[in-house]
């Protein structure tokens, strides 16, 4: 007879605890589960940083407007093939350095002026 036709002629299968091996199980859930929110914090880091560099990218000025597309092409491929976080880790090392964020023309920043009247300290 098979081994394969002894253990499905047996009536009941006995199982012991061992709790060495229960131990072990334990550990390795828990590590996994520490690799697991390691990953997905990486993951949500790594799309910050991307999207930080998207938005960079698009509001700097470069000398050679060729090397903006360039950057901006290097930035979405690498999210398209999962590698986001080393193309926004080197268009921040790199790629900023070589282009200027305009100055705004507007008011915005631009702080009023004081008229002479009605301050706190008249």
């Amino acid at each position: 007879m098979s081994v394969l036709a002894s253990v499905l002629a047996q009536d009941s299968i006995e199982y012991t605890y061992d709790p060495v091996a229960a131990e072990a199980v334990g550990a390795f859930a828990g590590v996994m589960i520490f690799v697991w929110i390691v990953l997905v914090l990486v993951g949500i880091v790594g799309l910050i940083l991307w999207i930080w560099s998207i938005v960079d990218c698009s509001r700097r000025q470069f000398e050679n407007p060729s090397n903006k597309t360039t950057w901006l092409i290097v930035l979405i491929i690498g999210f398209v093939v999962g590698l986001s976080l080393i193309a926004a880790i080197i268009y921040l090392i790199a790629g900023r350095k070589q282009g200027t964020i305009p100055e705004s023309s507007g008011s915005s920043g631009a702080t009023p002026t004081d008229t002479g009247g009605g301050g706190m300290g008249q």
